[in-house]
């Protein structure tokens, strides 16, 4: 009995560590992490949270590829020429700032997959290439939660290609909020386009750039160009939409006379929320809705998202959630529970690869909205479930073989 448990302890064992092989994701190297303060007036300069440089550019200078340079609140009036691969971070995008002080380009990226996040970038020059940031024949660069305004354009992808801009406010530039020519593959995904001269202008690709969930807002010219206005599931949404949505599922039932196609127009602006961070992705929630959604939260341990409406125009309104598939979901998409309130109101709902996208009507002044899914993204990394189960094993065995002596004593009696 006992060698057939051995037996079916060892298997198990083995069953673990196979699925651990298969599947254990890969671990970042522990890269360097250089720091920035321009309080640090007097120095010494040497990169620490202690004696941070000065200013971004000699940061730039002393990191090595794949490093993180961290840029903590201040205004940083100088132009950036990013040359390595690394991840340039602001402590707060609001408060952050990197100023062009009205020459030449705020930050200039000529390395392949570089990240930027979290700052204020403003003030360009006013020559035709003055940019806010401009992107010159690189791939994989990802330009995520900033605000980029009071420019000549705002973003320049010029030569690039697989690239993701998400989650930023792009704003106030002259001439236009982003360009891209040529370029392929790119993605632009939960912007906010609001008040450039030409909102986004894309030529001369082979393979389509891809635009949704983004709001453009107030654009002369919204946007120019042939390109992939929609995710296959929603498009964006656009403040001069004339056409209605009949169905009531959010999306707009006509074609957007500037750009002449049927492409899913949102009816409702979209707003973007931080879910969590679980081993070092972060998660967002968009929310596409007339009213104002406020106080998002999300509760891992009741499997539950919940946010206020505020309604203040009376009719009866949608609201659009789009939640990712490694965020939370059910087995069966009829599993979804979403409550107003206290009540369960009815839903529709759709998936794909990525988000589930659940949709519901109300006409109440004000409600909290409940959405509880059945899993979650897991809280524990693969190996340190791995090394649980390796230790239970071990104990296993060695109280098994503990017992032996007795057991072996008793018979003999």
């Amino acid at each position: 009995m006992k060698k057939i448990i051995l037996k079916i302890i060892f298997s198990l064992l083995m069953i673990c560590i196979f699925k651990s092989v298969l599947f254990i994701r890969p671990v970042k190297a522990n890269l360097s992490m250089i720091y920035v303060d321009d309080d640090n007036l007097a120095g010494p300069w040497h990169g620490t949270p202690e004696h941070p440089y000065q200013n971004i550019t000699s940061g730039l200078e002393h990191a090595s590829s794949n490093d993180t340079i961290f840029v903590y609140d201040g205004i940083y009036r100088e132009n950036v020429v990013v040359n390595k691969t690394l991840s340039l971070i602001g402590e707060n995008r609001d408060t952050t700032i990197i100023d062009g002080n009205n020459n030449g380009t705020v930050i200039r990226i000529i390395r392949d997959n570089v990240a930027i996040t979290g700052f204020t970038i403003q003030n360009s020059g006013t020559e035709t290439t003055d940019c806010g940031i401009f992107v010159w024949r690189c791939a994989g660069v990802t330009i995520s939660h900033n605000t980029i305004r009071n420019s000549l354009c705002g973003i320049n992808l010029r030569e690039t290609n697989c690239s993701h801009i998400t989650g930023n406010l792009i704003a106030n530039n002259s001439w236009m909020g982003v360009y891209i020519s040529p370029g392929d593959g790119n993605k632009i995904y939960f912007n906010t386009i609001n008040q450039n001269g030409i909102g986004v202008y894309v030529r001369h690709h082979a393979v389509p750039n891809t635009l949704y969930d983004n709001n453009f807002i107030d654009n002369p010219t919204q946007a120019e160009g042939t390109a992939e206005w929609d995710n296959g599931a929603e498009g964006n949404y656009w403040s001069d939409y004339p056409g209605e949505d009949r169905n009531g599922d959010g999306i707009g039932d006509t074609d957007l006379p500037h750009l002449g196609i049927e492409y899913r127009p949102l009816i409702g602006l979209v707003t973007l929320f931080n879910a969590g961070t679980w081993q070092q992705t972060t998660y967002y929630v968009h929310i596409s809705s007339k009213s104002t959604v406020s106080q998002f939260q999300f509760n891992s341990d009741e499997k539950v998202i919940s946010f206020n409406i505020d309604n203040k125009i009376g009719n009866f309104i949608f609201c659009r959630v789009a939640i990712p598939r490694q965020l939370m979901w059910c087995d069966y998409i009829e599993e979804w529970q979403v409550m107003a309130n206290t009540t369960q109101i009815p839903y529709n709902a759709t998936q794909n690869d990525d988000y589930t996208y659940i949709y519901f009507a109300y006409n109440q002044p004000t409600l909290t909205v409940y959405i509880k899914g059945t899993h979650i993204v897991r809280e524990f990394p693969e190996s340190r479930i791995l090394w649980i189960l390796i230790i239970v094993t071990f104990t296993s065995i060695i109280i098994i073989k503990q017992r032996k002596p007795r057991d072996m004593y008793s018979k003999k009696q």
